[in-house]
């Protein structure tokens, strides 16, 4: 799947289509399709934000997933 379309130039609709057509088009090839949605919002909003930050640094995640995480963690309030 294109990951670009998860950004904030993007809509919510822009994103949502880019999924479906994704998983339609993996399961016209009888692809083995699965998913995994969280919502991580009450979790880190009873959190010190420090915490998670440092674990990450600690389990050295990088690359995307810290792209990801890090700004997504840091601008909780």
């Amino acid at each position: 799947m294109n990951n670009t379309v998860f950004d904030k130039k993007t809509s919510t609709k822009t994103a949502a289509f880019s999924l479906f057509n994704t998983i339609l088009s993996s399961l016209d090839k009888k692809k083995i399709v699965g998913g995994l949605f969280l919502d991580l919002q009450k979790a880190f909003d009873c959190v010190n934000h420090d915490i998670p930050l440092s674990k990450l640094n600690f389990y050295v995640i990088s690359g995307k997933a810290n792209k990801l995480l890090k700004p997504y963690i840091k601008d909780r309030y």
